[in-house]
């Protein structure tokens, strides 16, 4: 069994890419076109965006890819970029002329954008799902997070405190494990499941912030 490499980023923008034989013949979706392997319920492959402006192509025996420059051969289906500065993840999807894309089952427009659990239709046989796979930043604060109070407890942040960072908005609550007596343990990101800023979801585990049931 794989598992998903650790991102560069602590947000990455990727589709899971679901085809309708993919359960009748697991072998056909080649481990070197792009795609890695995931395990979260069920077995999908994934494409990952990354960060600027890159492309949603087909290859010429189908398979879909997604570059940061466009390959010579192949069919265009749009272009991607990802609004990174977005308070909800987001991906901005300019659409080639003649793709035939469908966006949660109805035409999609010259440009749009998509959201989390979004369907892009490719085809009568394959869907992409659009999701973030999330890498929590726990870590010391920021220097001009030094001195701020916590949305959450109230308590000024200190140099010596790990903080978890919303990974849409960047707003930090206290994240503090072992390295802290418990008594003194400030642990504010786990009284919720979402940022006290933005609502977004706040995880301390790493992994999908969504995953579709297949």
């Amino acid at each position: 069994m794989l598992s998903p490499p650790p991102p560069t980023r602590s947000r990455c923008f990727r589709f899971l890419v679901e085809t309708t034989n993919q359960n009748s013949d697991s072998e056909s979706v080649p481990t070197d076109s792009g795609f890695e392997s995931i395990q979260n319920g069920a077995e999908l492959p994934f494409l990952e965006v990354p960060s600027g402006v890159s492309f949603l192509w087909l290859e010429p025996d189908g398979t879909p890819i997604v570059l940061s420059e466009a390959p010579t051969s192949g069919f265009p289906l749009g272009r991607l970029e990802p609004l990174e500065d977005q308070d909800r993840p987001e991906l901005v999807l300019t659409t080639h002329r003649g793709s035939h894309l469908r966006i949660n089952g109805f035409p999609a427009p010259r440009a749009s954008k998509l959201g989390l659990k979004d369907q892009l239709q490719l085809g009568p046989e394959t869907v992409l799902h659009m999701t973030v796979y999330h890498h929590p930043r726990i870590s010391p604060p920021s220097p001009e997070k030094i001195g701020t109070k916590c949305p959450v407890c109230l308590t000024k942040f200190k140099e010596t405190t790990r903080v978890l960072a919303c990974p849409s908005c960047g707003c930090v609550v206290h994240a503090e494990g072992q390295e802290v007596e418990v008594e003194k343990r400030l642990e504010c990101s786990t009284v919720s499941s979402e940022c006290p800023n933005c609502s977004s979801p706040l995880n301390r585990a790493e992994g999908y912030l969504y995953h579709p049931e297949v």
